[in-house]
């Protein structure tokens, strides 16, 4: 599970550089996976949500995304 989770964590960490727009919701999704992993991971998981999980970051992101493709 820890592999699988690096990898899409990787993965992941790739779209948002590349400004793909699938990429925000599934760092969403780690986010909030990562939440449990004690003390780092909780902290990394709250910045994730707390960053891109508000609707004004889903519009700015769509707009990035849009500029990007």
């Amino acid at each position: 599970i820890s592999i699988l989770m690096g990898v899409g964590s990787v993965v992941v960490g790739i779209q948002l550089l590349t400004r793909q727009a699938p990429a925000r919701i599934l760092a969403i999704v780690f986010g909030v996976l990562v939440l449990a992993k004690l003390p780092i991971g909780t902290a990394l998981g709250i910045y994730t949500l707390w960053v891109l999980a508000p609707r004004a970051s889903g519009d700015e992101w769509t707009r990035m995304a849009a500029k990007s493709a």
